[in-house]
């Protein structure tokens, strides 16, 4: 009898042992798993705030980026309603607002003294295309970029050098475009290639001329612009 109450003693410590160094181990369990959700909701905290200030990042640039266009576009919309445009408050959307600035002279589009001749409509269409390709192009690139290591890389700087050259063109096509501009609203200006010039080096020195002539009505009598 004495033999068999040592033997339930001991199997009852043991148990008791058991049961202790089983609840040490889940309660060590549950709060490596509290650690764990606590670490992770942590960093989706810390996630969410970086994203609400990125937003909000890209909120006030793209406001101030929205009113700057507004602003530099309220000439272009005068201009084109004072030389009877149809619809021009396109000069408003952009790539549309292109087409309007680029339709604000009348005279045909002339590149290189007669060697690329067109129809200003034509024109403006064309230079939007190449705008819009020049857009996909970059996010292709940029996208292939990150995706396919050796081959997005190279693709990628075929897209850069495509870029350089798109917009070293996009300056000559301004150049014109602002010449006739000037132009168009003061063909006996004497300052016109000064006023051409710092159209491209400083372009808020051409939205200053263009606020100023705004209220002009565009000078397309004028013979030796139509002789152009």
């Amino acid at each position: 009898s004495r033999v068999t109450n040592t033997l339930t003693t001991s199997s009852s410590s043991n148990n008791l042992v058991a049961a202790t160094v089983l609840l040490a181990t889940s309660n060590s369990a549950s709060q490596q798993m509290i650690g764990q959700l606590v670490g992770l909701l942590g960093y989706l905290l810390t996630f969410a705030v970086m994203g609400a200030m990125v937003l909000v990042y890209l909120a006030i640039v793209g406001s101030i980026a929205l009113v700057a266009y507004i602003i530099v576009q309220i000439p272009i919309y005068k201009m084109a309603r004072n030389a009877g445009l149809p619809k021009a408050w396109l000069a408003f959307v952009p790539l549309a607002g292109t087409y309007v600035t680029v339709c604000l002279a009348k005279k045909p589009f002339d590149i290189f003294n007669g060697k690329f001749v067109w129809d200003r409509k034509k024109a403006a269409k064309i230079f939007i295309i190449a705008i819009a390709v020049d857009w996909v192009l970059v996010i292709f690139g940029g996208i292939c970029s990150s995706v396919i290591p050796i081959i997005g890389f190279l693709l990628f700087m075929v897209v850069w050098v495509a870029n350089l050259a798109f917009a070293v063109a996009a300056v000559i096509f301004r150049v014109y475009v602002n010449m006739d501009i000037i132009d168009t609203y003061t063909p006996n200006d004497e300052n016109r290639t000064l006023w051409v010039v710092l159209s491209v080096v400083v372009p808020i020195a051409y939205i200053v001329w263009l606020f100023i002539h705004m209220n002009d009505r565009p000078n397309y009598e004028y013979e030796e612009y139509k002789k152009a």
